[in-house]
């Protein structure tokens, strides 16, 4: 059904984006559920993890604006980089819980995350204890999912594109051999429309006929 397909897409590009993250399928989906119940879409999540990523990566090396953000917590950039991406998002959470004001969190948020991290802040908000019981029901839910399952619907969306590119290969060879032919009818139906009084009377002149 097209539910199926949808979610087989969904976690071919969970995988993925693991993969590029360094992060387990597991833990993205836990934060994915994390996000979408305190309001933030799984997509607004995914750009704000790709630019936490690149914020501790510059801070590592002591620029960007990231770094700002860490030594306000008085974060270690150095050490957020040798955990998993879920423990880094944990222990920032538990950082800006000791932020004094809203304002301050959302700063340090769209500092990490990127523009979209201020629709981080309630998520945040939960700590890493929070965290962890997202983490919970979302096992509970069914919404996590092992490396190893995403392989195997990665395989089956392989197999979908290679069958749907065996049609894309019949009718793109079909339409190159019948070019010729319909370039010939095209010629003729336009001739036909053109010489003398022209198709509109000719068809005028039928209708006519068969009335009569």
């Amino acid at each position: 059904t097209i539910f199926v397909r949808r979610e087989m897409e969904a976690i071919d590009a969970t995988a993925k984006l693991a993969d590029r993250l360094g992060i387990s399928t597991e833990a993205l989906t836990d934060l994915q559920h994390a996000a979408n119940i305190m309001g933030a879409d799984t997509e607004t999540l995914d750009k704000s993890l790709v630019f936490l990523s690149k914020s501790l990566g510059e801070a590592v090396t002591g620029i960007g604006e990231g770094k700002q953000a860490l030594d306000r917590m008085r974060l270690s950039a150095a050490n957020l980089v040798k955990v998993s991406p879920a423990e880094a998002v944990a222990q920032i959470a538990d950082a800006m819980s000791e932020l004094p004001s809203q304002a301050e969190k959302s700063f340090v948020a769209m500092k990490l995350f990127g523009r979209s991290g201020a629709q981080l802040v309630n998520m945040l908000s939960l700590g890493s204890e929070g965290l962890a019981e997202m983490r919970e029901e979302a096992a509970k839910l069914g919404l996590s999912f092992s490396r190893v399952d995403a392989a195997q619907v990665e395989a089956a969306n392989d197999a979908i594109t290679r069958l749907k590119a065996v049609f894309t290969g019949v009718f793109r060879t079909l339409a190159i051999k019948l070019a010729p032919f319909i370039e010939i009818a095209a010629e003729k139906l336009t001739s036909f429309g053109t010489n003398g009084e022209g198709a509109a009377s000719k068809i005028a002149r039928g209708f006519e006929f068969v009335v009569k």
